[in-house]
Order: structure tokens, then sequence, then C-alpha cells
């Protein structure tokens, strides 16, 4: 039997080869970091260079799905449109229904069951695509989730997903203090940082989106990651002089 054909069927040591190969396919995408300070939560992406003639502004790896909750992706674009439109649908009905806002675990746990149900339909492949879900509730608390193509959901303080997600991740153990976080620059810097590991031509390359408590989510411009940039370079530049001293 062709097991990496068929998506209901397990190989024999337990395995769902077309969930593994999807989750090949997120290590393929944009890198995008995720992090959860005490009032703002920060959202960085690897920004691939585009075609000379193209309009960048159609290349989006960030995405709001509602008033108090974005996301990024790594993987297949054409996947996380279809996953995005749902999810957006999903917010919009929650707020007819109960008239409030989704929590960003509802709808986490929404697009995670979404996924799911891909890995054990016949005649569908699974959701080629990770996502890093962020936002406030409606109480103010800020989150963080992380999903996979197999429908499993974490929460988490910071995380990384995509190409280079590992050592990304592994900067962020090393590097993730909780007093750095109190602020919102220190949150900021935390995610460019985490980014600069393996974006290398600096900030020209990294997509960053922002979302303070009780405000919308706002882009940063070119110029504003620029700062940030030279920021994190200045106090580097620093560090050295210290320890040569």
């Amino acid at each position: 039997m062709s097991y990496d054909r068929a998506i209901t069927v397990f190989s024999p040591d337990g395995h769902l080869f077309q969930v593994e190969y999807a989750q090949e396919a997120v290590k393929k995408g944009s890198t995008a970091v995720g992090v959860r300070g005490k009032n703002i939560v920060a959202l960085g992406v690897e920004k691939k260079s585009v075609a000379k003639l193209q309009d960048d502004r159609t290349v989006r790896k960030i995405c709001v799905l509602d008033d108090n909750v974005f996301m990024a992706f790594a993987g297949l674009t054409a996947d996380a449109r279809i996953v995005i439109n749902r999810a957006r649908v999903e917010c919009q009905s929650h707020r007819l229904t109960v008239e409030d806002p989704v929590t960003i675990e509802y709808i986490t746990r929404f697009i995670s069951s979404l996924k799911q149900k891909y890995t054990q339909s016949n005649g569908r492949r699974p959701f080629g695509i990770s996502a890093l879900i962020m936002g406030f509730d409606f109480d103010g608390t800020p989150r963080l989730y992380q999903t996979d193509p197999s429908g499993t959901y974490h929460a988490w303080k910071a995380n990384a997903i995509g190409r280079s997600a590992k050592t990304v991740r592994e900067f962020l153990e090393k590097n993730y203090k909780e007093e750095d976080v109190e602020s919102d620059s220190g949150t900021i810097k935390l995610g460019v940082r985490a980014l600069l590991e393996v974006v290398q031509s600096g900030g020209k390359n990294i997509e960053l989106a922002i979302m303070k408590r009780d405000e919308p989510l706002k882009i940063l411009s070119a110029e504003e990651i620029e700062a940030v940039v030279s920021d994190i370079e200045k106090e580097k530049e620093e560090s050295e002089k210290k320890k040569k001293s």
C-alpha cells in the first residue's frame, strides 16, 4: 500500500506522511517571529525580495483577522488565503452571535480544528501552513498562539515559525527576559533581534506589525524599522566595548 498517498491511512510506525510533508512546506516558508509583551504584541516576518515590476503591497505575510487579532504564516500562501478567509468569517459570525470580539484562543482553536479536519478527510490534503496568531482578549490580556499543519496549537511568550525557526527559537530561549518585555520598545527590539539572526540584509527585508492595548494594528514603516535596527547595532557596539575594556 502507498502510505504517502493515502492521507487517512497511518503508516506502520504510526506516521501520517502527508502531515509531515506539510510541515516540510512550512520549513521552506519565510521566517516569522512573535513576541508577547506586557502591553504590546509584536510580530515580525522576513520580507522576501519581489520582482522589479511587482507591486509589493500584494505580497503580505501579516494579515488582520479582526480588530483585536492578527496573524502571520509560513508555508503555502494559497493555502493561507483560504484559512484567513474562513477565520475572518468566523470572527464576524462570533461578533454577530455574542456581540463580543473573539478571544485569541477561540479563533486559534477554530483554525486548528479546520486544519485537523483536512488531515483525515478523503480526497483532501493538509494545509501546508503554520501560523502565529496574536492579539488582545477583550479584558486586555495579550496572547500569542502557534498552530501546526497537524491541527495542534500552543500558547507562547515568544516563538518562531518557517525557515530557520529552530535557530531563532534558540536565540529567543537564550535572550528572553521578563524585564525586557515589560516595555514596548524592549518587546519590539527582541523580535527584531531574533529576526536579524536569519535576515542578513538588515531592516529593509523585515516587515513588522505591533498592536498595543486598546489600539489598532500598526505596520511599522521601513524608516521606523531601520531606526530600531540602528539602535540594536549601537547597543551591540557598546556591549562589545565594555567587554574589551
